[in-house]
């Protein structure tokens, strides 16, 4: 078995209409979204790391202070930024690659929004 079959084969399948979507939508919905929720566990130990890290009090602030800093922070650490792509893109196949590589800022700015997203809807409360 090759790593393309091994990567496909360990994403959890989503139950998702794709077949009217264009192709960005498509490789979001095929491709990012069963990525984000199989990594879900790290992406949300890797925000927790950083808050630590950077003696950020995640539960002293309110909803809405989370939800401000959470944006704030993926908007403006590149290095975070950085950290998150890398985590996402590696799971992608040589084929996805090739898509995400002809598509890199349309698919980067889709991913962090859905990490974010992600994260306020596991963090925040």
């Amino acid at each position: 078995m090759n790593r393309d079959s091994q990567i496909a084969g360990i994403r959890p399948q989503l139950l998702l209409n794709t077949l009217d979507n264009q192709a960005i939508e498509q490789f979001q919905n095929e491709t990012l979204r069963p990525i984000l929720k199989f990594q879900n566990d790290l992406l949300v130990h890797i925000f927790e790391s950083y808050c630590q890290k950077h003696q950020l009090h995640w539960a002293k602030l309110n909803p809405t202070a989370q939800r401000q800093c959470l944006q704030s922070i993926l908007q403006k650490d590149q290095n975070l930024r950085s950290l998150y792509l890398g985590t996402i893109v590696g799971m992608f196949t040589l084929t996805e690659h090739q898509f995400y590589a002809q598509n890199q800022a349309e698919l980067s700015k889709r991913l962090i929004k859905m990490l974010v997203q992600r994260l306020d809807n596991q963090m925040i409360g």
